[in-house]
């Protein structure tokens, strides 16, 4: 008889109304099951890491293969915006690849600093948006932050050291952005990144 799971398993872009987990039934076959969401409990957890491990090899080929010496402005550290809740948050797997990779990380989080001042270490925290991204060789934008969508893109290439910006979530346009003259790369998109 297979053993199943002791415990869910829940994917970080799982729907906001709910989340996806899966259970092994046996040996290469999965099922998938949608529980309504706020039944959550316990620590933070790092689940399924080899997408947010992914998505960190993303940002380094995005910067030619390395990161190592690179200044990188993380915006959005939450697992979800208007939260401070830093369980299966994506920047929790990101965050620590990119600083083994030998980047130097300035982090900004509307309401998450605290909670990911216990869980993040090595990295700067920023006061604002702006100065998370000040003198970064490149942004990456984790969380989905409404805020974050009414930055003001000529400030931001004016505050960078190289205007890229790597958008894990979408939240700008990449022709209005690359028309500014950014390097942009969003997840899923075609298009040339500038």
């Amino acid at each position: 008889t297979p053993a199943l799971a002791s415990a869910p398993v829940r994917l970080p872009l799982g729907p906001q109304d709910g989340y996806w987990f899966y259970l092994p039934v046996q040996p290469g076959q999965e099922v998938r099951v949608t529980v309504p969401g706020g039944i959550r409990q316990g620590t933070p957890q790092r689940v399924n890491p080899d997408f947010t491990v992914r998505m960190a090899g993303k940002v380094i080929e995005f910067c030619g293969g390395s990161v190592a010496g690179l200044t990188i402005g993380i915006l959005g550290l939450t697992f979800k915006p208007n939260t401070d809740d830093m369980r299966d948050a994506p920047s929790l797997d990101i965050v620590p690849a990119l600083l083994q990779a030998g980047a130097k990380i300035v982090a900004f989080d509307p309401e998450g600093m605290s909670e990911a001042g216990k869980l993040l270490q090595g990295i700067t925290f920023a006061k604002t948006a702006y100065e998370a991204i000040a003198g970064a060789d490149v942004m990456v934008v984790i969380t989905e932050w409404h805020e974050f969508r009414g930055l003001d893109p000529r400030r931001i290439k004016e505050l960078m050291r190289q205007p890229r910006i790597v958008d894990l979530r979408n939240i700008f346009n990449p022709e209005e952005m690359r028309g500014l003259g950014f390097i942009y790369e969003g997840v899923g998109r075609p298009g040339p990144r500038s």
